[in-house]
C-alpha cells in the first residue's frame, strides 16, 4: 500500500470517511481486535477498493427494504497487520473518521508488539465505541 499513490490514498481515506467504519470488536473475554469496512450497493466500489488494497476480503449479501431487493457489498479487513497497514499509510488523509483511525492504529500496534490485552487496550476499544456512537466528534 505504500506505493499507492497520494491520490488513491485520500480516495480511500474518503470512502472510509463516508461510507466506512473503523471499529472494535470481541469474541469472548480472551479474543479483542479493531476492523476497517466498507459497505455500499454499488460492486464496483468495493471490488477496487479490494483490488487496489491487496487486502481484505469481499463479501455480498442480499439487503431487503419494503420496496427493493438489492445486493449489498462489503469490504473489510480484520487481521492486525493488515488493519495497521490500511490506517498507517491513511491516516494523514482522515477527516471525518481520524480520532478513529488513530485510536485503532494505536491499538492495532500494540497487538503486533505482543503486549498482552490490558486495563490500556480496553480502554483504547472503550474510546472507538464511544467516538463511533457520537460520529466520531
Amino acid at each position: 500500500m505504500e506505493d499507492l499513490p497520494e491520490w488513491q490514498k485520500g480516495w480511500l481515506a474518503g470512502i472510509v470517511d463516508g461510507d466506512g467504519s473503523i471499529y472494535g470488536e470481541s469474541a469472548g473475554n480472551n479474543f479483542h481486535r479493531v476492523a476497517v469496512s466498507v459497505g455500499m450497493m454499488h460492486e464496483l466500489t468495493i471490488k477496487t477498493i479490494a483490488k487496489i488494497t491487496g487486502i481484505g476480503s469481499v463479501h455480498c449479501r442480499e439487503k431487503t427494504t419494503p420496496k427493493k431487493c438489492k445486493l449489498f457489498w462489503k469490504w473489510e479487513i480484520k487481521h492486525r497487520v493488515d488493519v495497521y497497514t490500511f490506517l498507517h499509510e491513511l491516516l494523514p488523509f482522515f477527516l471525518t473518521k481520524a480520532k478513529q483511525a488513530a485510536i485503532a492504529l494505536e491499538y492495532a500496534e500494540r497487538r503486533i508488539a505482543g503486549i498482552s490485552y490490558n486495563l490500556e487496550d480496553k480502554d483504547l476499544l472503550i474510546k472507538l465505541k464511544d467516538l463511533n456512537k457520537t460520529g466520531g466528534d
